[in-house]
């Protein structure tokens, strides 16, 4: 994808002798062709992205383009990613109890809206503390007169930038870093702080849908490894994103006693 645009010479070519390559090219193509008829549509809904950067007169059509490519890729696979890493994770019987206790808390608040249960929202914060689908530090621009940090100054418009997975690991504001513990997020004690140090790439819109899966599994299901589960769940590095290795999550799902 990237090659296309800093060397399009030598993407031909790659595309040439990789049939996966045209594949990818092909497909590329159709999304884009898609984008860009959408922004000429009359109809386009009111609450969709296109729409409002329509409204922008001074966005050009290119980069309106490209602002939509960038939210189809980012949100393609990072969700679900996140949500295979988390669902794995419950499944394991070291988590049985944390399993139950959202069970227990979808039956207890039925009534509430999901944004409001406190313990699903820790387990989406911890998840995306453990597993935050983009690896790469995200660039930003220090302001126009600069800013000074841990005494040094770093002049304006300079692109600094950070990844989550190191943040997320910080021993001191996250102890015990590399385990599963929703828990943390419900501490009072050192919240601000906790959240300060959250670099999570889906904190947005996205966490809506997972809320909204968790519920629709775990409301009703409890889930196990699968007995034929025997691929690699181990976070896999993929430059962009951080997958499961194997791309495979098998799980059995058991009805909870009605109540």
């Amino acid at each position: 994808m990237f090659l296309e645009y800093y060397s399009p010479i030598l993407y031909r070519f790659w595309c040439q002798i990789t049939p996966t390559s045209l594949r990818v090219a092909k497909g590329n193509r159709m999304i884009r062709d898609y984008v860009e008829s959408t922004l000429t549509q009359d109809d386009i809904s009111e609450f969709t992205l296109a729409a409002r950067l329509r409204e922008l007169k001074e966005v050009p059509r290119e980069l309106a383009v490209a602002e939509c490519l960038d939210h189809l890729g980012a949100g393609i696979e990072t969700t679900g990613d996140v949500l295979c890493f988390l669902m794995w994770e419950l499944s394991q019987p070291r988590n049985e109890a944390r399993m139950n206790k959202l069970h227990e808390e979808f039956l207890d608040m039925r009534s509430e809206p999901l944004h409001t249960r406190p313990y699903l929202g820790a387990v989406i914060q911890e998840a995306l503390r453990l597993w935050a689908p983009g690896s790469l530090p995200l660039p930003r621009y220090v302001p126009d007169d600069g800013r000074n940090m841990d005494g040094y100054f770093l002049p304006g418009h300079t692109i600094v930038g950070c990844q989550s997975y190191t943040l997320h690991r910080n021993e001191i504001v996250f102890p015990n870093p590399n385990e599963f513990a929703p828990e943390r997020w419900l501490d009072p004690n050192g919240s601000s702080e906790r959240q300060r140090w959250n670099f999570s790439f889906g904190l947005g819109a996205r966490t809506l849908e997972m809320r909204a899966l968790l519920h629709a599994v775990y409301s009703k299901y409890r889930t196990r490894p699968a007995k034929d589960m025997i691929a690699d769940m181990s976070m896999y590095d993929q430059v962009l994103t951080s997958r499961p290795k194997d791309m495979c999550c098998l799980l059995a799902f058991e009805v909870y006693d009605a109540t």
